[in-house]
């Protein structure tokens, strides 16, 4: 008999009846956890320091996604953040734990992750299609009181789906530009559809 230290799935066996063995030698099968199981991902060496200002405060919250679904199936919490940012990637390894008691995430599978640090009601968020960027900073163009394009520059926040959010620049009720601009001539209006910023 062989006794494993946990609870698990037995993958394909390597070794069939009559084969020879050799103690601490010969593989007989993989057994692996599934409950909890850990979700591995790796968040950038800039969002960092805001998980570590977070985490002091608390447990944080990790979403998975399966496959192309909108909403997360599974939560669990970040339980481990390595000690060094590989300096390859620029990234950081993290690791979620997640109750999976119908056992079916399994290792190796591909997922989606968002980590939650905090709530931010009433935020201001844009489609990700608006941005621009120079060397002076991120901005949008939004409609002015004229008809015409105007720049403004702004703050970004979190990203949610398609759309972020803007910490500075804009205020509610602003019209930005999603689509391409085109001038009709001085003073024209110009001609794309904004979309209100909510």
């Amino acid at each position: 008999d062989i006794k494993a230290p946990f609870d698990g799935r037995l993958g394909r066996s390597q070794v069939h009846e009559g084969t020879l063995v050799s103690p601490q030698e010969t593989e007989l099968n993989t057994l692996v956890q599934l409950s909890p199981i850990y979700a591995t991902f790796n968040p950038t060496e800039a969002d960092l320091a805001l998980i570590e200002k977070y985490r002091a405060s608390g447990d944080l919250v990790v979403d998975l996604f399966v496959g192309h679904e909108d909403k997360a199936r599974y939560s669990g919490k970040l339980t481990f953040l390595d000690n060094a940012v590989d300096r390859t990637t620029g990234t950081i390894t993290a690791r979620a734990t997640i109750d999976n008691p119908m056992k079916e995430l399994l290792p190796g599978q591909f997922i989606k992750v968002r980590l939650h640090l905090t709530d931010q009601p009433n935020a201001l968020l844009v489609p990700q299609i608006a941005l621009n960027s120079s060397q002076l900073g991120q901005f949008v163009y939004v409609v002015g009181e004229k008809g015409t394009a105007e720049q403004r520059f702004i703050e970004t926040g979190a990203t949610i789906g398609d759309r972020i959010v803007i910490n500075k620049g804009l205020k509610d009720g602003d019209k930005v530009i999603t689509g391409n601009l085109q001038k009709l001539g001085p003073g024209a209006p110009v001609q794309a559809l904004p979309q209100t910023a909510s």
